[in-house]
């Protein structure tokens, strides 16, 4: 049997779904020969540590995410780079990580954070443990330096703008493999006509109506109660759908401006693929999970907000391809919406970009490249 440790942080939703879908595949196809084990890294930190990371992300990318941004230039120098390196591998995560290695023993190792990167490098070198280790890169376009730190790390991308940044920051051309990006696998397949309707009826929906989804990660889209209002008001003959993740204000605010209408707001679901399916448009921020949710269910999306040049390539992708629409005045939103849902010609030219693209889903390609590997 091999034992896989996932190492993961609750910093949006990506990384964990990441995890998730590996394993999960993984479960499924090799069923006894397999242990999975996800790991927060952040079990046995400190509160503020965990605060800093988790809360503040959070926090940040609702309602300052310019301080983000500024974290996230700064953080690319390479003697702050350095120094936070030390930090993490010395002091903040060194001691768990530690322990989970000696303790779990894992034939194969699968960080889907930067900032386990050389807490887990350390470790290794100092209990002489030599297993296969992967860095899941999660950003598919843009690369901040902090993910490829690791000189003993194989590196999962998924563009080949993030393998040239790889390799600009020093990294070799065998320490990385270059595969479509990947989520649940639920997402490689498309929802017949006969399920739609089902599952329309199983969530309270109309069998006819254009639904319109909000869709944002972990901690859902910024701003979703004020683009909830601008659609409610516009007269669109809508059904409104709004995923607020774990980010319970804003699960209350937009209740508050919804209330009295048939607008469905969830907080932390694991039924994305089944609301995705069933919506015509998805309105979110320009994460990757929520982008590509989107596309690989062939729906439309309209992107309000990303991480200032994070997710930047994500939303460029999108809009060079003519496959959705970056627009952040809110107000304008309802307007796009309207085009898109009362011109059939131009909503399927949209659709049909989408389709031509031809993405597949890359989960069972990433999971067996991590399990069939060997130490070289």
């Amino acid at each position: 049997m091999k034992k896989i440790v996932y190492f993961y942080l609750k910093t949006g939703g990506g990384h964990i779904s990441c995890a998730r879908a590996i394993s999960g595949y993984l479960d499924n196809k090799y069923k006894k020969n397999v242990k999975n084990l996800l790991v927060d890294g952040f079990t046995e930190s400190p509160r503020y540590i965990r605060a800093y990371y988790e809360e503040g992300y959070k926090l940040s990318q609702s309602y300052a995410p310019w301080a983000y941004g500024a974290i996230y230039a700064i953080n690319k120098y390479s003697k702050i780079v350095r120094f936070w390196s030390k930090i993490n591998a010395d002091r903040m995560m060194h001691k768990y990580v530690k322990k989970v290695i000696q303790k779990e023993k894992p034939d194969i190792i699968v960080n889907h954070h930067c900032v386990f990167i050389p807490a887990i490098e350390k470790v290794v070198e100092e209990l002489d443990y030599k297993v296969p280790m992967f860095t899941v890169v999660s950003d598919p376009y843009t690369v901040h330096p902090f993910w490829v730190i690791g000189k003993k790390f194989h590196y999962i991308m998924f563009s080949d703008e993030a393998r040239r940044a790889a390799l600009n920051y020093g990294r070799s051309p065998d320490q990385i493999s270059v595969f479509p990006f990947f989520l649940n696998e639920k997402f490689s397949k498309i929802m017949s006509q006969k399920d739609k309707i089902k599952t329309r009826a199983k969530y309270g929906f109309s069998k006819d109506k254009k639904i319109v989804l909000l869709l944002g990660g972990g901690d859902g889209v910024p701003k979703a109660d004020k683009i909830t209002k601008e659609l409610l008001n516009s007269g669109l003959d809508i059904e409104i759908a709004v995923v607020c993740g774990k980010n319970d204000i804003l699960k209350e605010n937009v209740e508050k401006v919804s209330s009295g209408t048939n607008v469905k707001v969830y907080s932390f679901i694991d039924y994305v693929y089944d609301l995705v399916s069933i919506a015509d448009i998805a309105i979110g921020k320009g994460g990757p999970s929520a982008v590509m949710e989107t596309l690989l269910s062939q729906k439309i999306p309209i992107i309000t907000s990303y991480v200032w040049e994070q997710e930047k390539g994500n939303v460029e992708f999108v809009v060079r391809n003519k496959l959705g629409f970056f627009e952040p005045d809110i107000k304008k939103v309802p307007l796009i919406v309207e085009k898109l849902l009362k011109n059939k010609k131009y909503y399927d030219s949209y659709k049909n970009r989408i389709k031509n693209l031809k993405l597949v889903n890359g989960t069972s390609q990433v999971a067996d490249f991590i399990y069939n590997s060997k130490i070289k």
